[in-house]
């Protein structure tokens, strides 16, 4: 069924901290707007892990990473990307952030756009926010959100029909973390300080923030809101 608002599908795209309930949330939304015989797709995405660098990691393969120590709780900006922020030559780290961002280029300004040409919604989990944060805390000194290969992206992307921040503070994210019986999970300086920068970002990138430490049926319910607006032929259930 079309959306029937433009020809063209809509983007709705979900940012937050680990456990923020991102995954969950997609889930619920995706099946929701199934059963209203919508056509959805799901694009995740992550700076050094989407699939244009696969290759290219393996010319880095002699690189070690750092090692975690005996509880596994990553040490920023250390260990992420593992590899990536192991790099002890600095034309190494360049190169890799500069494959990086060509690889987030041809994602957000590229892809994204043949998936929104095929399918009535495009749900995104991690978008630029999540990729600006994550630069901001691991590659502090390269000023990455200043490399016109990042502005430029910003600038070409296919704006989010919805953003959506998924807002808990450090201390739930590592605890609901915890509860999961996660090997590798962030200090909680670290959370405190993404919990920051994603509040300092929210509105550069035009986010909706909503509380996630809310019940999952009460943020569902807030993002049916959403969905709805976004899609009018849609009959709430």
């Amino acid at each position: 069924m079309s959306i029937g608002r433009t020809n063209r599908g809509i983007v709705v795209a979900f940012s937050g901290v680990e456990s923020s309930g991102k995954s969950t949330q997609i889930e619920r939304v995706d099946e929701y707007l199934r059963s209203q015989e919508h056509s959805t797709t799901y694009l995740w995405t992550r700076p050094g892990y989407t699939p244009g660098l696969r290759a290219a990691k393996r010319i880095f393969r002699r690189s070690k990473p750092t090692e975690l120590d005996p509880e596994s709780i990553s040490q920023a900006p250390g260990t992420y990307p593992k590899r990536a922020t192991s790099f002890r030559s600095g034309l190494k780290r360049w190169l890799w952030l500069t494959m990086a961002l060509i690889d987030l280029f041809s994602t957000y300004c590229l892809y994204m756009r043949v998936l929104r040409s095929r399918f009535d919604v495009v749900l995104v989990d991690r978008c630029l926010l999540d990729a600006a944060v994550d630069f901001q805390v691991n590659f502090p000194q390269q000023h990455v959100e200043k490399r016109w290969l990042f502005r430029l992206t910003r600038w070409l992307a296919v704006r989010p029909d919805a953003a959506i921040l998924l807002a808990i503070p450090a201390a739930e994210s590592e605890s609901r973390t915890r509860a999961r019986g996660r090997s590798h999970w962030e200090t909680q300086k670290l959370l405190e300080e993404k919990e920051l920068l994603y509040r300092k970002f929210a509105d550069d990138f035009n986010v909706q923030v909503v509380d996630a430490t809310l019940s999952p049926n009460e943020v569902f319910g807030d993002l049916q809101e959403v969905v709805n607006r976004l899609t009018p032929d849609t009959k709430e259930a």
